[in-house]
């Protein structure tokens, strides 16, 4: 399966658990990066593949990033964490 992009349009979401989930393949929307309040997102053990989206840099309320056990690949974009 995949991480569905239209997640992004949840806005006020806060927090986000998709680890464990059978999610083989799947990439990190690049959407995520309109849920502007999200404090938690977890993405653990679910074989994401590619990279982390400059997109995520705009997630300024996020206090949590748990992207262990994937297949990620690349660099950590520059605008996560400011």
């Amino acid at each position: 399966g995949s991480i569905p992009s239209e997640l992004g349009h949840l806005k006020k979401l806060t927090l986000l658990d998709l680890s464990r989930n059978q999610l083989s393949g799947a990439y990190i929307p690049s959407e995520f990066g309109y849920l502007t309040q999200l404090q938690l997102l977890r993405l653990d053990s679910i074989s994401l593949r590619g990279g982390i989206p400059s997109e995520m840099g705009q997630l300024s309320q996020l206090t949590e990033l748990s992207l262990s056990k994937n297949y990620l690949s690349g660099t950590i974009p520059s605008e996560l964490g400011n």
